[in-house]
């Protein structure tokens, strides 16, 4: 039988593309993940390989960085499928996508290429989370040293703006015109935001360059 497995890291990434490559193949049965390529405990492939894959069927992916980034993971992971008798077919190493040869001599040469071919596209995989990670913390880092994000944002949650009308609304509070609750019903402010604001409202009005 033939499975296709799909990986994605993140919920904004569209496993469509993968699909549609991997069905184009004739492909039956289709595990996605959605989850980090930085080892296996992932449900989807967990349950390839303990329920699904069994001696003589394919396993279909599209890169061998779907099936993970970490170089010695992949290695044994395809090395333990091999020894099961799961044929893995990758997309982008075409040698995978043949079968090999009868000759002896000529299956010895075939498997030492695909080897190698793999273990490349292997070390590619890693190098790449590496660099990912690597960016990743120099974004923080960089946020961290200028409070704002990538776009020039502010970190954290935007500070709440005072209404326009907050200076008359309070003083009918102050004079007993409305009660505190009604003040913020009128204000459309959250409890919490209300005591901040008004805090920052008596603090203003009372300091020294306000006369007070």
């Amino acid at each position: 039988m033939k499975f296709g497995y799909v990986r994605v890291s993140s919920t904004s990434q569209n496993e469509a593309r993968q699909i549609t490559a991997l069905q184009n193949h004739g492909v039956e049965k289709i595990i996605v993940d959605n989850a980090s390529g930085k080892d296996f405990n992932r449900a989807g492939w967990q349950q390839l390989k303990d329920f699904c894959l069994r001696e003589g069927d394919e396993l279909f992916v599209t890169s061998i960085d779907r099936i993970g980034r970490n170089k010695e993971l992949i290695t044994a992971e395809l090395r333990e499928l091999k020894a099961r008798g799961v044929i893995v077919r990758i997309l982008d190493v075409p040698t995978t996508l043949i079968d090999a040869p009868n000759d002896a001599v000529a299956k010895i040469f075939f498997d030492m290429v695909t080897q190698v071919i793999i273990e490349v596209m292997s070390a590619f995989a890693e190098s790449e989370r590496i660099m990912i990670r690597r960016r990743q913390a120099e974004g923080i880092a960089e946020m961290k040293r200028t409070g704002k994000t990538k776009s020039g944002r502010p970190i954290g949650r935007p500070a709440a703006q005072m209404p326009k009308k907050f200076a008359r609304v309070i003083d009918m509070v102050d004079r007993k015109i409305i009660t505190a609750k009604e003040a913020r019903a009128m204000l459309g402010l959250k409890s919490t935001t209300y005591y901040k604001l008004l805090a920052e409202f008596r603090a203003k009005k009372n300091s020294p360059a306000n006369g007070a």
